[in-house]
């Protein structure tokens, strides 16, 4: 499992990564505390590119490596020899 966390602008917290049983996920926390958005790609389908979407769309970009994965649909944050040398 993999678990990243980045702020936006509005102090939000944008959490992010893979889990092998839920796949992809991402959380959005309200400076208060609450979630606004929560999805996963077992239970809603959420694909790698899609992460990337609503990451963007929540005013944060996944670090080059991170976002490389998601687009190619591979786990975040786990070795992976197509990223050795990067």
């Amino acid at each position: 499992m993999s678990q990243f966390q980045l702020e936006n602008a509005k102090g939000q917290s944008v959490v992010y990564g893979f889990d092998h049983a839920a796949g992809y996920f991402i959380q959005v926390h309200e400076p208060n505390g609450q979630v606004t958005v929560h999805r996963n790609s077992s239970m809603d389908g959420l694909t790698g590119s899609e992460l990337v979407e609503v990451a963007e769309g929540n005013g944060v970009t996944l670090p080059d490596d991170h976002l490389l994965c998601a687009m190619l649909d591979l786990p975040i944050g786990e070795w992976n020899p197509l990223l050795v040398g990067h």
